[in-house]
């Protein structure tokens, strides 16, 4: 029986040291290929999450300006009329 049990211990030390392996090599090795790919919306969140400065006219109208909301993009870009 304790044959077994030890049999049984070593499996799951041997089971963790994978995953534990297999989980450092996704967050260090494949950090860049994760951050490009397409589908990945996080950097996009980060670039929109930022005020944009307004845009101007020559005449010192106003065209364009960010208004913070509360949503998953905080700012949003605003056309008055």
């Amino acid at each position: 029986m304790n044959r077994q049990i030890r049999r049984l211990g070593v499996v799951f030390i041997v089971m963790y040291a994978v995953l534990f392996v297999k989980l450092n090599q996704v967050q260090v090795f494949q950090a860049a290929e994760l951050t490009d790919r397409p589908e990945n919306t996080r950097v996009l969140q980060r670039d929109f999450n930022e005020p944009r400065g307004d845009i101007i006219s020559a005449d010192g109208a106003v065209l364009a300006t960010s208004k913070e909301r509360r949503a998953a993009l905080r700012f949003q870009r605003v056309y008055p009329r």
